[in-house]
């Protein structure tokens, strides 16, 4: 790591709230504490809270582990174009299907199964697709 690559990382160190260029500043502490409290009190299995880059991931998974509940499982993933998706999973196999709803899903099934996953009801899965279609519900 050449200097420059170390005073960006002592940057990112001291300041969390800086997202690398290109991304999003990650969600403040109390975002993060209700979204661990909400999957920690079975409202939703999966709460997705962001996407930053590959080298924020150790930062943000520091922050996520910091500020969780018991059974809340944080989590950062791989996601499109070198990004990183965060968040926080009720289980294993819910960063599990995410995972392969995002890969190898077909669209349709992914975005179902996103919602689901979300905490959607599947009458709100079915209204969201009757209106993205034009149909009248």
């Amino acid at each position: 790591m050449n200097r420059r690559d170390q005073a960006a990382q002592v940057v990112r160190d001291q300041n969390p709230s800086e997202g690398e260029v290109g991304y999003p500043p990650p969600p403040p502490d109390g975002v993060l504490r209700e979204a661990a409290y909400l999957i920690a009190r079975g409202v939703r299995p999966l709460a997705l809270l962001g996407t930053c880059g590959s080298a924020d991931a150790s930062i943000v998974r520091h922050r996520l582990l910091t500020l969780g509940q018991a059974r809340c499982i944080p989590f950062v993933m791989p996601a499109a174009d070198g990004a990183v998706a965060f968040g926080y999973a009720s289980h294993a196999w819910a960063v599990d299907l995410l995972r392969w709803a995002d890969q190898k899903a077909p669209e349709i099934q992914r975005d179902r199964i996103l919602g689901l996953l979300l905490g959607y009801a599947p009458d709100a899965i079915r209204f969201f697709e009757e209106m993205g279609n034009g149909a009248n519900p």
